[in-house]
C-alpha cells in the first residue's frame, strides 16, 4: 500500500462545452469626478501612457497639453480616481461637421491604466459621458481608433452605444 499523499485530480474541461466563461470584472472602489485645471499634470501622465500603448504617430507634448486645457475648459473630462491616483479618464470637446453648424460632443480620449482594467471603470466612464451628453441634449460621437485590443474595446463600446459606421486606414499604413 502506498502511503504517499496523492495530488487531487483536476478534471479536464470537456471541449464540447465551448470556451471557458470570461474572467469576472474585479470590484475596484473608484471615485469619479470632473477634471479641473489642476488635474493637467495627472492627465498628461495618463495620456502619455495611452500614447505609448496605442499611438500610431510620434507624440507632441505641447499639443497634448493644449488639448487637455481645451477639453477641460470647453468640453468635459471625467476622471476615475483610486487612492488619490488618476487611473482612467474620458475627455470630449464640442465639435462640428464640415457641413453643418450643429455642435456635437466629440471624444478625444478614453483610457484606463492596465492594472485597473477588468473592472467597471471604463464602462462607468462611458456611461457618465453618455448621460452627460443626453442631459446636454447633444449627440455624442465616440469610438475606438486603436491598433491594439480592438475587438474587446469594440465589444465594450457596443454594450453602451449604438454603432454607426467603421474606421478604415489606407495609404501609408505601415504605422501599425
Amino acid at each position: 500500500m502506498n502511503d504517499m499523499a496523492t495530488e487531487p485530480r483536476v478534471p479536464r474541461r470537456d471541449p464540447r462545452q465551448g470556451p471557458p466563461a470570461p474572467k469576472p470584472h474585479r470590484k475596484i472602489e473608484a471615485t469619479y469626478r470632473g477634471a479641473a485645471a489642476n488635474d493637467g499634470r495627472a492627465l498628461l501622465g495618463l495620456l502619455k501612457e495611452m500614447h505609448e500603448e496605442v499611438s500610431i504617430y510620434p507624440m507632441s507634448e505641447p499639443k497634448i497639453i493644449d488639448k487637455i486645457n481645451n477639453v477641460i475648459s470647453k468640453g468635459v473630462c471625467f476622471l476615475a480616481v483610486v487612492d488619490d491616483e488618476v487611473v482612467g479618464s474620458l475627455g470630449c470637446e464640442p465639435c462640428q461637421t464640415w457641413y453643418s453648424d450643429e455642435v456635437y460632443l466629440g471624444e478625444r480620449w478614453t483610457f484606463v491604466k492596465e492594472d485597473f482594467r477588468r473592472s467597471t471603470i471604463a464602462k462607468d466612464l462611458l456611461n457618465m459621458v453618455n448621460d452627460f451628453s443626453a442631459k446636454m441634449d447633444m449627440l455624442l460621437v465616440i469610438g475606438v481608433f486603436s491598433p491594439k485590443h480592438t475587438a474587446g474595446k469594440n465589444a465594450l463600446f457596443r454594450r453602451v452605444f449604438k454603432p454607426m459606421g467603421e474606421f478604415f486606414i489606407g495609404g501609408k499604413h505601415d504605422v501599425l
